[in-house]
């Protein structure tokens, strides 16, 4: 066993933004990005934790000190996860499982997540991109089949969410403007303000994952269909399809709904929200084009520095709602427009 001062220099290095970038998929080079955007050309001692992720196994972040603890309290890998039907007339029920083991946290009861099962089947994704350069970001066009999975029907909520912060495994959202977590009346609403970090983090704790890229506008789309421009179908949509701002803020939205609000938006799998409300973290490593998309709906790994974004939040325009649209973000930042859904482990 080594000395205290060992011990001290290793989590030290580990909590660098190379440390940092290198766990998460993102690659030493973009890694060393993030290192140099934020001003920091050394390892500089450890300062407060602010979540789980930055202690050794078998510590937890205190929140209220700012120091990693031993924990007192572990439980071993997670059973089943099942649903009654949620709000918009969803149900159904799901077994998680096959992911590696990781550390669960305090003793906190999981919350309940409910999945719908996307059939597997070979889309066209991407177009050909304009003369003058537009739609770039989405050429050339690609076939690409993809395997059954299953997707959750619903945003994660900030109820869903606060019980991964209480187990101490995830790190409470930043706290501000249009960010829902700790307002009143805002539990059934989509957790926002966190990070892809923060998002992963908790799709380890229950045992999922983020949606691939590729997975996300497969179902956006009902299976890939070519018409669905948005998940309703060809034709804009309006106030009662999405939660979005509208035309002129026409639709008088400047915050966020309970999740599965705008039912007649639904995808034919019932998949709420997947325009509008926020927009998502996938799994993909943000790249412009579809050049060397994976064929299987595999995620893009790129180390590019940014993480992929799909959805549109409830700011966005209708251009920006549409199921083939697409963003980015660097993975540590994060905003009121953006929140995230899981894919399950267990197809």
């Amino acid at each position: 066993m080594g000395n205290v001062g060992d011990a001290s220099r290793k989590r030290a290095e580990r909590y660098t933004a190379i440390w940092r970038g290198a766990r998460w998929g993102l690659g030493v080079a973009a890694a060393v990005g993030l290192l140099a955007q934020s001003g920091c050309f050394e390892i500089s001692p450890l300062g407060p934790c602010t979540f789980s992720e930055q202690c050794e196994v078998g510590e937890f972040c205190d929140l209220e000190t700012g120091k990693c603890e031993p924990r007192t309290t572990n439980f071993g890998g997670a059973g089943g996860i099942g649903g009654q039907g949620g709000q918009g007339g969803i149900g159904g029920q799901g077994g998680i499982g096959g992911s590696p083991p990781i550390d669960q946290g305090v003793n906190v009861e999981k919350p309940t997540l409910v999945f719908a099962t996307v059939q597997g089947g070979s889309f066209r994704i991407g177009q050909a991109a304009g003369e003058d350069g537009s739609g770039a970001d989405r050429a050339p066009e690609r076939i690409v089949t993809m395997p059954s999975f299953s997707m959750m029907a619903i945003e994660v909520t900030v109820a869903q969410y606060r019980q991964c912060v209480e187990a101490e495994v995830c790190r409470a959202p930043r706290r501000g403007a249009g960010c829902n977590y700790l307002e009143s009346g805002r539990d059934s609403h989509p957790v926002n303000c966190v990070s892809w970090f923060d998002a992963r983090s908790f799709a380890d704790w229950m045992e999922a994952r983020l949606p691939t890229e590729s997975e996300w506008e497969y179902a956006a789309r009902s299976l890939g269909q070519d018409d669905r421009i948005w998940p309703w179908g060809a034709e804009e949509g309006t106030c009662t399809d999405a939660v979005w701002s509208g035309l002129g803020n026409a639709c008088g939205q400047r915050n966020t709904l309970p999740g599965c609000s705008r039912a007649a938006g639904n995808t034919e799998q019932n998949l709420c929200d997947m325009a509008g409300n926020v927009r998502e973290w996938v799994q993909d490593d943000y790249v412009s084009g579809y050049e060397n998309l994976p064929t299987d709906g595999s995620a893009v790994v790129a180390a590019t520095g940014l993480k992929s974004l799909r959805g549109g939040g409830f700011g966005s325009t209708m251009e920006s709602l549409s199921t083939m649209t697409r963003d980015s973000l660097i993975p540590d930042s994060s905003d009121e427009f953006t929140g995230f859904r899981l894919v399950s482990f267990d197809q």
